[in-house]
């Protein structure tokens, strides 16, 4: 009878060790698996978080030209004179010669052909440029593009149209060519208004603005850019 109380004790011992065993199995996977859960959750928050950086880095990176535009402004005052474009033309002048009164013959006619060489551009010396940020992108106030020197006009040939030639045709001739540079600027001053022209200097103009932006830090896209004429 005392075995059995013995025997009967030791299973109750047993048994509540047993209890006490798999309590603290037991603790020990729901701890894992809750220090598991939140390993997890700060994993996940810490990728959330770089990608939140690296969308604030590359939504700065679209707005970061904002900070240079005062500088391209300085950049393309100094720069003005050489942002032109160079327009070859082939003209044609046509000259009417009277003789003297006492010569009974027509007048001789002289047709000269001749290429120009064009510089248009926008006049560094004219209203102050402007570099404006706007919700539409980016505005390039200043004055429109006008012909910028002398142009270069070079005689490609000589038509002489009458009965017989002046005594001092070769004079008269070399007065022609000579007046052919004011003959091309008075030509030039009104191509200055051509609208291709104007794109021409237009997109000069803005190509090298979005090629100065595009190369400060941190820029990582450049608007678009418009030209407005004051």
């Amino acid at each position: 009878m005392a075995l059995e109380r013995k025997v009967m004790n030791i299973v109750f011992i047993f048994g509540i060790a047993g209890c006490l065993f798999s309590a603290a199995v037991m603790y020990v996977v729901l701890d894992y698996r809750r220090h598991g859960e939140r390993q997890n959750a700060l994993d996940e928050m810490l990728r959330v978080q770089a990608k939140v950086v690296a969308v604030q880095k590359k939504m700065q990176g679209y707005i970061q030209y904002l900070d240079s535009l005062s500088a391209a402004k300085q950049a393309v005052s100094d720069k003005l004179r050489s942002l032109s474009v160079k327009i070859m033309r082939e003209q044609t002048h046509v000259e009417k010669i009277p003789r003297d009164t006492q010569d009974q013959r027509p007048e001789v006619t002289f047709v000269v052909h001749y290429s120009v060489e064009y510089t248009f551009g926008f006049d560094p010396k004219g209203e102050v440029f402007e570099v404006v940020g706007t919700t539409g992108g980016i505005e390039l106030k200043i004055g429109r593009p006008v012909l910028m020197g002398v142009p270069l006009a070079r005689p490609l040939s000589l038509v002489v149209a009458g009965s017989a030639s002046l005594p001092n045709e070769e004079e008269v001739v070399r007065q022609i060519h000579g007046r052919l540079p004011a003959y091309a600027e008075q030509q030039g001053a009104v191509m200055a208004s051509e609208p291709a022209i104007r794109a021409l200097c237009e997109k000069k103009l803005m190509e090298y603005v979005a090629s100065f932006l595009a190369e400060q830090p941190g820029v990582t896209q450049v608007p678009i850019i418009h030209v407005v004429y004051k």
